[in-house]
C-alpha cells in the first residue's frame, strides 16, 4: 500500500512540475498533427443531426435528374444525326390518308373508323 501511495505522490510531483513549466515549452503542431484531427473531426460528423427521409429523396432526385439530362443529351445527339423530325412524320401520314387520319389514331385508341 505505502508503494502504491508513493508512485500516485511521484506522479503528482511530476504531474505538477509539467504544468508549472508548460509556459516556458514551445511546442508548435505539424502538418500531419493538423490532418490527424481535421480526419477525427470529419469522421464525428455533425453531433446533432435528426433523422429527415427528404434527406435520402433528395439524392435520389438528383441523381435521377443527372440521368434524364444525359438521356435528353443522347437523344438529341441522336436525332440530330439520324434526322428524324416528328412534324414531317406526322403530315406525311396526313397527306397520305387525310380522311381517316385523327389525333386518335395518332395517340393509338383506334386503328381506323371501319
Amino acid at each position: 500500500m505505502a508503494s502504491s501511495e508513493k508512485k500516485a505522490q511521484h506522479l503528482q510531483k511530476l504531474l505538477r512540475a509539467a504544468y508549472v513549466s508548460k509556459e516556458q515549452i514551445e511546442i508548435e503542431p505539424g502538418t500531419r498533427w493538423r490532418m490527424d484531427v481535421m480526419r477525427d473531426i470529419r469522421r464525428l460528423g455533425p453531433l446533432n443531426v435528426q433523422f429527415n427521409p427528404f434527406m435520402m429523396f433528395n439524392r435520389v432526385v438528383w441523381r435521377f435528374a443527372e440521368a434524364a439530362c444525359v438521356v435528353a443529351l443522347v437523344m438529341t445527339v441522336y436525332v440530330g444525326f439520324t434526322g428524324w423530325n416528328p412534324i414531317e412524320e406526322v403530315t406525311s401520314l396526313y397527306l397520305a390518308n387525310p380522311v381517316e387520319f385523327t389525333v386518335s389514331q395518332v395517340l393509338g385508341e383506334y386503328e381506323s373508323y371501319e
